[in-house]
């Protein structure tokens, strides 16, 4: 099951209460390169690539990083 934009929302509104959102960003391209990118778990890669979507990265950006 995907995650849910409101799930997806909940989770980087947490991490934007601890983290900058420039590192939010950095997080989020290395589990794309080191999990996303060779998973067979679709969930998995939509969920990252959502989060990517919600913390601003556009999406020419996402699919140069997954």
């Amino acid at each position: 099951m995907v995650t849910t934009k409101n799930e997806a929302m909940i989770l980087l509104l947490i991490m934007l209460r601890h983290v900058s959102k420039k590192s939010i960003r950095n997080i989020l391209k290395d589990m794309n390169e080191e999990v996303g990118c060779i998973t067979d778990n679709k969930s998995l890669r939509d969920s990252l690539t959502m989060a990517y979507r919600l913390i601003g990265v556009n999406d020419r950006d996402v699919e140069r990083e997954i």
